[in-house]
This record gives structure tokens, sequence and C-alpha cells, in this order.
């Protein structure tokens, strides 16, 4: 898996933050706001205790996209750079 560069990482993320801090998470879900899965480091498997299950981002029982900053379905099992508890 290709690694991100901080300046990369801290780029494609910077948006989120201030979505996060401004409350504009809870808009409908764009796949023109999300981040690919190579950008945010994504894997399908766990780091640690680290997984989608337990990410703030993660949609439970979603059957479309279930990550509100990730583009597309990833694993409840899996984990990216983007994890927050």
């Amino acid at each position: 898996m290709p690694k991100l560069s901080r300046r990369s990482l801290l780029r494609n993320s910077g948006a989120y933050v201030l979505a996060v801090s401004a409350g504009a998470m809870a808009l409908p879900n764009s796949a023109a706001a999300k981040v690919s899965k190579r950008e945010a480091g994504y894997q399908p498997r766990p780091r640690g205790r680290q997984s989608c299950m337990n990410c703030k981002f993660f949609r439970h029982g979603c059957r479309g996209a279930n990550c509100t900053v990730v583009a597309g379905r990833v694993s409840p099992m899996g984990w990216c750079q983007l994890w927050a508890r």
C-alpha cells in the first residue's frame, strides 16, 4: 500500500476538519466531497484496536457507502489514516 506524505494527507483532509468543526457532516453524503480509499490510506484490516466499526465516521447498517469521509464501501474491520474516536 502506498504511503501518503503528511502534506498530502493534510491537504486532502483539511476540508473534513473544517466541516466537522462547523457541524456540516450532517449534510447528505456526496461522493465528490469524499476522499478515495487510496488517499485515505485505507486497508481492509484493523490497526490494533482501531477499525472502521469503532470510528466516528463509520455508519452502521448503511446499505450504500458506509463511511462519511471515504468514498465507496469499507469493511467494518478495515482502517484508514482518517480514523477518529
